[in-house]
C-alpha cells in the first residue's frame, strides 16, 4: 500500500498477577489516569482489564469567547481481554472494547493565532466493539477463525465561518454538522502449515461489511443531506514460503478481493463493484548474518464516493488505485555488533493515483465561500526514495537511534475538480527529507535521560491550496527515575517541543476570508500541532 501498514497488538492476558496504575499531569490542564489488571481467573481462563481517561483544555485560545478549552480533549477508553483454554489443542480469545470520546474542535483561525468562533465545534465518538478468535492446533496445521463487530455513533461539527455573528458585513454565519451511525462486521479464517520448515504456507478467506448512515446539517443547505453507504468485500488470500537452502528463501503471496458498494443520497442511488488483485514475490539471502532482500509487489486501494451534493456528477465517485512497488535492501549489523542497520531503496509506480482535492463554492448573497472535499484519480503517480534505520549500542549506558529518509513523490496528468489541469506536481504531506534521532543515556542505575529530534523538510499541505510548511525540527526530552524490585515505581519528567516551534499540520490559501481587511488577502491560514508542553507521569507496577 502507499503508506504501509502498522499493526498494533494489545498485551495478552497473563497467567500470573500483573497490575499497574499511572497518573500524568501537564500544562494546558492535561491529565491522564490509567490502570491495568491481569491474572488467571482459574486454570483455563486468563483475563486483562485496562481503563484510561485523558483530559486536556487543548492549546487553542478562543479570543471571542475568552476561553482556553474550546479545542479540549475528553476521552475514556476501556478494554477487557479473555483467553480461554478449551483443551490442549484449542483456545478462545474474547476481546471487548469501549470508546467514549467527547472532544472539542476549534482550530480555524483568520490570523493564524487565536480563534474567533462563536460556535466552537466538537468531535464525538460513542463506540463499542468486540472480537472473537478461535484457534485450533492440528498436528501439522493451525486453524484460526476471527469475527468482529463494531457499533459507533459519531458527531463532527465546526464553525464554518470561523468567526462570530456580526464580523461579516453581509451577516454570513454558518455551522456544519455531520452525524454518522456506523456498523462494521467481519469474519477472517486462516489455515497455516507447521510441519515442514522448507515449505510454509497460509491460506485464508475474509468477509467484511460496513453500514454507514450520514446526516449532514449545514446552515446553507436547503434541506438536510442524508446518505446510506454499504461497502462490502469478500476476499481469498495466501502466502507460500520456500526455503531454497540455508541462505536463501523465496516468499510469494496473493490476494483477490471482490469489492461492492451501494451509495444513496437525496439525489439518487448508485453502486460500484470491482475485482481487486494484489500479489508479491520476494527473495532474501543471508551473507555473514546480514540479510539481503528484494521484492516486487502489486497493491490496490478500492474506489468510493464523494458525499458532497454540490459536486459535479463526474466528481461524485472515484476509481480504485493500483501500484507496483519495487524494493531492494539490506538488514544486518556492523562494527562487531555495535550498529544495527536497515537500508531500503523503493520505487512505486501508482496508476489512477487517488488524490485529495476540493472545490470552492460561492455562498449566494454573502460574498463568502465554502469548500467541498473530493477524492479524484490522477493518471500517474511516482514515489521513490531511500530509508535508513539504525541503532547504535555504544555502551551499556548509551543507546542511539538514527533514521534518515529521502522521498520524491509526484503525480500528474490530472484534471482537478475545478477544471484546472495538473501536468506534474509534488504530492502533499510528502517531505523530501526526514530524520529521527534519539539518544538514551543511563546516568545511574535508577536515572535515565532520553532526548529525541524529529526533522521534516518543507512539504505541500494539499493540492488545492498552494501552501507549504517550512522546514521543522522538533526536540523532546524525558528524565526518568525508576526503582528496582518486585514493585516498580517510576517518575518521568518530560517536555515536548522544547524550542516551541510552530508545527503546521494543515493549511489553506488562495481564497479571501477575512472581513477585517475587506477580503483583500488570500491567506494562508494554518492549523498547528503540539506546542511546548511540560509534564510528569508517575507509574506503579506490581506482580
Amino acid at each position: 500500500s502507499v503508506g504501509g501498514i502498522i499493526k498494533l497488538v494489545s498485551n495478552a492476558p497473563t497467567s500470573s498477577q500483573y497490575a499497574n496504575v499511572s497518573l500524568s499531569y501537564a500544562q494546558f490542564n492535561e491529565s491522564r489516569v490509567a490502570g491495568t489488571y491481569s491474572n488467571a481467573l482459574n486454570d483455563s481462563i486468563k483475563g486483562r482489564l485496562s481503563v484510561q481517561q485523558s483530559k486536556s483544555d487543548g492549546f487553542v485560545d478562543n479570543a471571542f469567547l475568552n476561553r482556553e478549552d474550546t479545542n479540549n480533549i475528553d476521552e475514556t477508553t476501556a478494554s477487557a481481554l479473555f483467553n480461554i483454554a478449551l483443551n490442549q489443542q484449542s483456545e478462545l480469545d474474547i476481546n471487548l472494547y469501549r470508546f467514549d470520546i467527547n472532544n472539542g474542535y476549534d482550530a480555524f483561525s483568520l490570523d493564524n493565532n487565536q480563534t474567533l468562533s462563536d460556535q466552537p465545534g466538537y468531535d464525538i465518538l460513542d463506540a463499542n466493539a468486540a472480537s472473537l478468535k478461535y484457534t485450533y492446533r492440528f498436528t501439522n496445521h493451525t486453524l484460526q477463525a476471527t469475527g468482529f463487530v463494531l457499533n459507533a455513533d459519531t458527531e463532527y461539527g465546526y464553525d464554518e465561518d470561523w468567526t462570530f455573528d456580526g464580523i461579516h458585513p453581509d451577516g454570513y454565519s454558518s455551522f456544519d454538522l455531520y452525524q454518522r451511525d456506523i456498523t462494521r462486521t467481519g469474519l477472517d479464517i486462516k489455515l497455516a502449515s507447521l510441519y515442514n520448515e522448507q515449505h510454509i504456507y497460509l491460506l485464508g478467506v475474509n468477509v467484511t461489511r460496513n453500514d454507514e448512515d450520514l446526516l449532514r446539517q449545514n446552515t446553507f443547505l436547503a434541506t438536510d443531506y442524508e446518505t446510506v453507504y454499504t461497502p462490502s468485500s469478500q476476499s481469498v488470500f495466501g502466502q507460500y514460503i520456500y526455503t531454497i537452502n540455508e541462505k536463501a528463501r523465496l516468499t510469494t503471496a496473493a490476494r483477490v478481493e471482490r469489492f461492492e458498494a451501494d451509495f444513496s443520497d437525496n439525489l439518487g442511488f448508485t453502486e460500484v463493484s470491482d475485482t481487486l488483485v494484489a500479489a508479491s514475490v520476494a527473495i532474501d539471502y543471508t551473507i555473514a548474518n546480514n540479510l539481503l532482500f528484494a521484492s516486487v509487489s502489486r497493491g490496490y486501494k478500492a474506489g468510493g464516493f464523494n458525499i458532497d451534493p454540490r459536486l459535479d456528477v463526474n466528481n461524485r465517485s472515484y476509481d480504485p488505485e493500483y501500484n507496483i512497488n519495487y524494493e531492494l535492501g539490506v538488514k544486518g549489523s556492523a562494527y562487531d555488533g555495535l550498529a544495527s542497520i536497515n537500508l531500503t531503496f523503493f520505487y512505486m509506480d501508482r496508476n489512477d493515483a487517488q488524490v485529495s482535492d476540493s472545490v470552492l463554492f460561492a455562498i449566494d448573497g454573502t460574498g463568502a465561500s465554502s469548500f467541498a472535499d473530493a477524492i479524484g484519480n490522477a493518471n500517474t503517480g511516482l514515489n521513490k526514495g531511500i530509508e535508513l534505520a539504525s541503532t547504535w549500542d555504544f555502551s551499556d549506558d548509551l543507546y542511539i537511534q538514527a533514521n534518515l529518509g529521502y522521498l520524491d513523490a509526484t503525480f500528474g496528468n490530472y484534471t482537478k475538480a475545478n477544471g484546472d489541469f495538473v501536468a506534474l506536481q509534488q504530492q502533499s504531506q510528502a517531505p523530501k527529507y526526514n530524520a529521527y534521532l534519539a539518544s538514551t543515556l543511563k546516568i545511574t542505575e535508577q536515572l535515565t535521560w532520553f532526548i529525541d529530534m524529529d526533522v521534516k523538510d518543507e512539504f505541500r499541505l494539499g493540492i488545492s491550496h498552494d501552501v507549504s510548511t517550512p522546514f521543522t525540527a522538533v526536540f523532546n526530552s524525558e528524565l526518568i527515575w525508576h526503582s528496582r524490585g518486585k514493585h516498580l515505581y517510576s517518575l518521568k519528567l518530560w517536555i515536548k517541543n522544547i524550542a516551541d516551534r510552530d508545527v503546521i499540520t494543515r493549511g489553506f490559501g488562495s481564497f479571501p476570508n477575512d472581513p477585517r481587511d475587506g477580503y483583500s488577502t488570500l491567506g494562508p491560514y494554518f492549523q498547528y500541532g503540539q506546542p511546548r508542553q511540560v509534564g510528569f507521569t508517575f507509574k506503579y507496577e506490581w506482580e
